[in-house]
């Protein structure tokens, strides 16, 4: 489909000048790899595996990487480590996925996880584009709110999820009237 344009008509001037800006985003969009939305909450890129061309897999935080860091900032203040709970893990990987699908950080649908874990308290921190597991823990300590949330004393269980650089984090308290969902094998 060939598009004409007639010079000096209004009309047509303002077709080409939506052409252009859509191509210029275009360009802009193929070019700038990894742009994304700056919440400030984290300041650090994301290392992905093609960074490390020789053996870069130890690069990328792992789950258990990051309950490890938890439990290491929890046990240096002289708190409990957290059990790492499986169906708390589900509704971490949820989480992540669902913010690497929408391609920015969120507290959406806590409610409805804090009502499926069944725990009396729900804690919640999330982070995106932190090279390691410690990172992000060390960028969840020094914001108030998250260290709150991670040192929390009444918690004793997690789940945690890394997804293409999206990490969620459980941390749940369970009561004889609010217990633990069974773990699955």
């Amino acid at each position: 489909m060939m598009l004409f344009f007639k010079p000096g008509c209004v009309v047509c001037l303002l077709g080409m000048q939506r052409i252009r800006m859509f191509l210029l985003i275009l360009l802009c969009l193929a070019t700038c790899t990894g742009c994304a939305m700056d919440t400030g909450l984290n300041p650090a890129p994301y290392v992905s595996k093609r960074d490390f061309p020789h053996g870069g897999d130890a690069a990328v935080p792992t789950a258990k990487q990051l309950l490890q860091e938890i439990n290491l900032a929890r046990v240096r203040r002289d708190l409990s480590p957290l059990q790492r709970h499986n169906a708390l893990d589900i509704l971490a990987q949820r989480h992540a996925a669902f913010m690497l699908r929408q391609g920015h950080l969120s507290h959406d649908g806590f409610q409805e996880r804090f009502r499926l874990s069944n725990a009396a308290h729900l804690v919640e921190n999330v982070a995106r584009n932190y090279p390691t597991a410690r990172a992000v823990v060390q960028g969840w300590l020094d914001s108030r709110e998250h260290r709150v949330n991670l040192l929390a004393e009444d918690i004793t269980h997690a789940g945690v999820a890394l997804e293409q650089g999206y990490a969620a984090f459980l941390g749940a308290a369970f009561t004889p009237a609010h217990p633990a969902p069974p773990q699955t094998p």
